[in-house]
């Protein structure tokens, strides 16, 4: 990807690429990856590497893509200036359908902007935070259940009460509003179909959240 011109303004150039990266996520894995990676394990580390890759590639050497920088999951530097910090938090599809299963995802995001504004008062730096929530389709094998495929309890038993596609559509409809509620600024989502893996259809939402002002982690 073609670097940023070196004379834009640099938070607003980051906001650009974040944004395309984000998007660009749907061409970002081989045909059945994501599935394997966000059934075995939570999707959160290889959707934050693989964007920052991206970002890496996008900006170019006009700025420093980074991980685990101050503890932050992903930042983006000018020089030794810190310009924007990403945290990145993934969950279940399961996971939102009831209130306090919301609440408490949500709790996980405003601490982490709470933790970005404490890394923020080095610097001046834009904030964003990605969600990502997974869903899985399809019966689940039992040699697959114990140890291989994550949160099959949760999974199966969001199936069995509502039925798969039902799991899939309430998620839709209350996440968004939860991530509104809570921080009410601009969300852009990114659907990434994450393919089959062992019978089990996966999709992974993303959503970019920010950048945030300085009352949205309360």
């Amino acid at each position: 990807m073609k670097a940023v011109e070196s004379q834009h303004e640099p938070a607003t150039a980051v906001r650009r690429a974040l944004g395309v990266a984000v998007a660009g996520l749907t061409d970002a894995f081989e045909p059945g990856e994501l599935a394997f990676l966000a059934v075995t394990s939570k999707a959160e580390l290889p959707i934050r590497d693989r964007l920052a890759w991206c970002l890496a590639q996008d900006l170019g050497e006009a700025f420093i893509v980074t991980r685990e920088w101050r503890r932050a999951d992903l930042a983006i530097l000018a020089g030794s200036n810190v310009v924007a910090q990403v945290e990145a938090k993934a969950l279940y599809s399961f996971d939102v359908l009831r209130e306090a299963g919301r609440q408490k995802y949500l709790g996980y995001l405003r601490a982490d902007a709470v933790k970005m504004q404490a890394l923020a008062a080095l610097a001046t730096s834009d904030r964003f935070l990605l969600s990502i929530v997974t869903d899985v389709r399809g019966e689940i094998r039992p040699e697959l259940m114990r140890h291989v495929v994550k949160y099959t309890p949760g999974i199966t038993k969001a199936a069995s009460l509502y039925g798969s596609d039902e799991v899939r559509s309430m998620a839709k409809e209350r996440w968004p509003k939860g991530l509104d509620q809570s921080f009410g600024v601009s969300t852009a989502v990114t659907h990434l179909d994450g393919g089959v893996v062992w019978g089990l259809d996966v999709g992974v939402d993303v959503f970019l959240i920010g950048p945030l002002s300085e009352a949205d982690h309360g």
